[in-house]
């Protein structure tokens, strides 16, 4: 087996991340793939464009900044997640990034948000590259990409892609976006027992219960991939969800774990194995078990108690933080990053993984339930790798 790699480099103000800290690192490379952190439209001199083609055009040039750190170009790129302020120029983004990428497109992943954490930005992007180009296939219409064992999807819209047409019920809406997952998945010569990490970006205004019905029928119990659930501001054409994520080429290299604190669930793994990388679901400060939920009113005492549920889901497989190679925090208000951000820079005290943040809805309410329970304000995902 292939020892680990990490290379870790830190950001320097002419290589500005997204609504990070100064200890960033610009990538982290671990078994031939490049993680990239989130990336603003932000030149040397700390200056945003004002016009969006020249944002969407900035954006893409830090990513090739970093990627010519790591040795690779936008060529290299097998998933690319693209954080839009106004979703509307999503068909502007796609045409400038076909040119930039030389039609050699990665999975892309469109998705509107509140906030990308610098108020002149609008767009944002994080990524995956691969080492080499011979080792990278993309299927008809780069849906879905395969490099290194494991095949990325793009988004998969939960509409009918022949007509444009949007059912009319959530859970209808759910079905024919997974039946198009489906679709890119059959494109790569897999099924639905591959995936290892899911996706599903849906509109406060879905049902989730109705989602959640549909998608468990989908996979087998217990054997569910792990899933950051993300309620984003908009999605492409007036959608309510759709869903994207990564899926293991080998079954035999598919392997769900679950920490004994965490009951099986028929709509999500904590985590799981797909090679040599752990993707994990995105957790909250909740509290598992007899009288769980979240009882924590702060941001950071939520965190922290995040960051405990992420640990436990690391040391059922013998790993720790030191392991983490990409993390993705969402929030519920962008200027909270400045209360978590020490907490979880004491995580990741010497090896830091990369980092995305992004606000994706407007604040909500904090209000303390009835019950006594707040409402969670944050959440993180992860993906670690084997030693």
């Amino acid at each position: 087996m292939k020892p680990l790699a990490l290379t870790l480099l830190c950001l320097l103000a002419a290589l500005p991340a997204l609504a990070q800290s100064t200890e960033e690192v610009a990538f982290v490379e671990a078994r031939d793939f490049f993680f990239f952190p989130g990336q603003l439209p932000v030149d040397s001199s700390g200056r945003t464009p004002s016009d969006f083609d020249a944002q969407a055009r900035l954006v893409l040039s830090n990513l090739q900044t970093k990627a010519d750190l790591a040795g690779v170009s936008l060529r290299h790129m097998v998933w690319v997640q693209v954080y839009l302020e106004d979703i509307n120029q999503w068909p502007r983004f796609e045409d400038i990034a076909r040119e930039l990428f030389a039609g050699q497109l990665p999975a892309l992943a469109p998705l509107g948000i509140a906030a990308v954490g610098s108020k002149q930005a609008t767009v944002a992007v994080d990524a995956v590259a691969y080492r080499t180009l011979a080792g990278i296939e993309r299927t008809p219409g780069s849906a879905a990409v395969s490099a290194g064992g494991l095949t990325f999807l793009s988004a998969a819209q939960g509409r009918d892609l022949s007509t444009g047409r949007i059912p009319e019920t959530h859970a209808e809406q759910t079905r024919i976006g997974l039946e198009n997952l489906g679709v890119e998945l059959q494109g790569a010569g897999l099924g639905f027992e591959h995936m290892v990490f899911m996706h599903p970006y849906l509109l406060p205004a879905m049902a989730y219960g109705d989602m959640n019905k549909v998608y468990a029928t989908f996979f087998e119990f217990g054997a569910t991939p792990a899933r950051a659930t993300i309620f984003v501001d908009a999605l492409p054409h007036d959608l309510t969800i759709e869903f994207t994520g990564v899926a293991v080429r080998d079954l035999s290299k598919r392997q769900p774990v679950r920490p004994k604190n965490m009951a099986p669930s028929p709509t999500a793994s904590p985590c799981v194995w797909g090679g040599d990388f752990y993707f994990c679901s995105g957790k909250s400060g909740f509290i598992p078990g007899v009288e769980g939920g979240v009882w924590a009113e702060s941001v950071e005492n939520q965190f922290r108690q995040t960051m405990r549920n992420l640990l436990d889901n690391l040391e059922e497989t013998g790993l720790d933080f030191s392991d983490v190679v990409s993390t993705q925090l969402y929030l519920d208000d962008i200027a909270d990053l400045e209360r978590v951000d020490p907490i979880y820079q004491r995580y990741f005290p010497k090896i830091k993984p990369t980092r995305t943040v992004v606000q994706q809805l407007p604040s909500g309410s904090r209000k303390q339930a009835a019950n006594g329970r707040w409402p969670a304000i944050e959440q993180m995902a992860l993906v670690a790798v084997r030693r």
